[in-house]
């Protein structure tokens, strides 16, 4: 699976991607995503989940801290774990193209007879 971190705008965060990528995450899958779009409309998804009871959260000393911070998102001023929970959500809930099965024994390739 791979490591993915939200990379921030500017050389900054082209600097940590490329330091973690050398030395924390060496050998590993690991890249930096830049972030696109509005972090409201990001959240969207995970809200509606959220709304729907769909997601869980394993009971824990962070738990208050955490749900302030969802809970008062976008008015108040830390967002960090709003991001990293709509980022993650998002990336884990992307639809993969279904490839279909062709079984046309020897001399097929991609569907089609050479």
């Amino acid at each position: 699976m791979p490591i993915k971190e939200e990379q921030e705008p500017g050389s900054s965060g082209k600097a940590v991607i490329s330091h973690r990528s050398r030395t924390v995450f060496k050998g590993y899958n690991y890249r930096g995503v830049p972030s696109t779009g509005n972090k409201v409309v990001r959240a969207g998804p995970v809200s509606a989940a959220a709304s729907n009871r769909n997601i869980k959260i394993v009971r824990g000393s962070w738990n208050n801290e955490f749900l302030a911070e969802v809970e008062g998102f976008p008015e108040r001023p830390h967002d960090d774990q709003v991001d990293t929970l709509s980022g993650t959500f998002n990336a884990l809930n992307v639809k993969k193209p279904r490839v279909p099965k062709f079984s046309g024994g020897f001399g097929v390739t991609g569907g089609m007879r050479v």
